[in-house]
């Protein structure tokens, strides 16, 4: 398993993956994953991951998907 920093970037194929993980590690209990709509990225969920991560006591990994926020770009329009 890997151990993830509190931030970062995370290969998936061929793309890099912008990620932030809050809170303990999946190993050390539950952990919730954000998924954000079309649009959002990492950057723009502000602070409710931290606000979440505080009020749960979960881990919350968030990340933005290939050509959003700081992730590998893509080419467009996606295929189908």
């Amino acid at each position: 398993m890997t151990t993830l920093t509190a931030s970062g970037f995370l290969t998936v194929g061929a793309s890099h993956l912008e990620y932030r993980m809050i809170g303990p590690s999946p190993e050390s209990g539950p952990t919730i994953v954000m998924l954000h709509e079309g649009l959002g990225s990492v950057g723009l969920w502000g602070d409710f991951p931290d606000r979440l991560q505080a009020a749960t006591g979960a881990g919350v990994f968030v990340y933005s998907r290939a050509g959003y926020g700081n992730s590998t770009p893509v080419k467009l329009p996606r295929p189908l």
